[in-house]
């Protein structure tokens, strides 16, 4: 049932230790609780649903882990924005994808690249998983947004989707990065 994991802005305000930043919904919508299993780090997974619940405290879990309260309420907020960003992330099937990417005119480097992309969500660790520079990666979505920026303004409406997802993943680049899970998480659990 969803509306255990419903909160009000005063309760995450709570949880979070200080006011909501940038972005910050009033409550997790039920779209973006069915995206918790999404969040690309278990460690976020279970301080969400953790702190949600509220059967354990900011301070708990910290200290279960060895970090501070105020690095579990920062990695908290970096996980609810995640969940903003996921809940509003374009799906596409993979197939579609490709046929869309390809009926661009990209290099096949740069549509294994933009498939990586949007796999991850991540430029670091689709740059990890190809084996190339971080830097390469960016430049080539800048170059490739780009370029369905024009075909799509010439009338290609049908690439808009993929569009939509590869900008979001180019204008979200902080909060998708990962951040490295605690020393002591890989042991233990809530």
């Amino acid at each position: 049932m969803l509306s255990r994991y419903h909160v009000s802005l005063g309760k995450l305000i709570e949880e979070l230790g200080g006011p909501p930043a940038r972005g910050l919904t009033p409550a997790l919508t039920p779209e973006q609780v069915q995206v918790i299993p999404f969040l690309p780090s278990p460690f976020e997974k279970m301080l969400v649903k953790a702190s949600l619940s509220g059967e354990i405290s900011q301070k708990e879990i910290g200290q279960k882990y060895g970090i501070s309260q105020p690095a579990v309420s920062y990695r908290l907020h970096r996980a609810i924005e995640r969940l903003e960003f996921l809940s509003k992330f374009p799906r596409l099937p993979r197939a579609r994808m490709l046929t869309l990417l390809r009926s661009a005119g990209l290099e096949k480097d740069d549509v294994s690249m933009m498939v990586c992309l949007y796999k991850t969500t991540c430029q670091s660790s689709a740059a990890k998983e190809l084996g190339i520079p971080p830097g390469r990666v960016r430049y080539r979505l800048n170059r490739t947004v780009t370029h369905l920026e024009k075909l799509v303004s010439e009338g290609r409406s049908d690439l808009d989707s993929i569009l939509t997802a590869l900008r979001m993943i180019r204008d979200n680049a902080a909060i998708l990065h990962p951040l490295p899970p605690p020393r002591a998480c890989s042991s233990q659990a809530v």
